[in-house]
C-alpha cells in the first residue's frame, strides 16, 4: 500500500507519436479519460513485461515475491473492500498468482456505469471459481 499521496499509477508515463508529433501522458491523466483503472495497469504490465527478462508465469504479475499478506493487502486497497481482508489472504493462499491478476484487471476494467454492487463483488464472482477448484472445502 502507498504510505504517501501518489498512485503507483502516477508514475506511468505514455510517449505517443505519430507523424512527427509525439505527446506524453500520466498514468493518472489515461485514468481520467478512459474512466477505467485497469486499463492503466495493462499498460504498465505490458511496460514491465517486455523490460525485465520472463521468469515463468509469476515473474509477469509482479506478484511472485509478495507474500498472501501483501497480496491480500493490494487487493484490498485496489478493490475498496478492507473488510473482506481475510477473504483476499485465502485467495492470495490458494489461487495461482496469474488468475489473481487477471481477475484483478478485469475487475478494475469495469466503467462506472457496468458496477452493479462493487469491483470488490465483481472481483469475487469471477475468483470464486478458482478458488472452489484450488481448495475445494465441504
Amino acid at each position: 500500500m502507498n504510505t504517501n499521496n501518489t498512485s503507483p499509477i502516477d508514475d506511468l508515463q505514455v510517449t505517443l507519436e505519430r507523424a512527427g508529433r509525439r505527446c506524453t501522458v500520466f498514468g493518472s491523466e489515461l485514468v481520467d479519460v478512459l474512466g477505467s483503472p485497469g486499463v492503466v495497469l495493462r499498460l504498465a504490465a505490458i511496460l514491465y513485461a517486455r523490460s525485465r527478462p520472463p521468469i515463468g508465469l509469476e515473474g509477469t504479475t509482479g506478484m511472485s515475491n509478495a507474500t498472501p499478506e501483501q497480496i491480500a493487502s493490494y487487493l484490498a486497497d485496489k478493490l475498496e473492500d478492507a473488510k473482506s481482508l481475510a477473504f483476499f489472504r485465502r485467495v492470495a493462499e490458494v489461487v495461482p498468482a496469474v488468475t489473481i491478476r487477471e481477475a484483478l484487471v478485469t475487475a478494475l476494467d469495469l466503467r462506472p456505469s457496468e458496477i452493479r454492487r462493487s469491483r470488490a463483488a465483481y472481483f469475487t464472482s469471477l475468483i470464486m471459481p478458482h478458488l472452489r477448484r484450488c481448495d475445494p472445502k465441504p
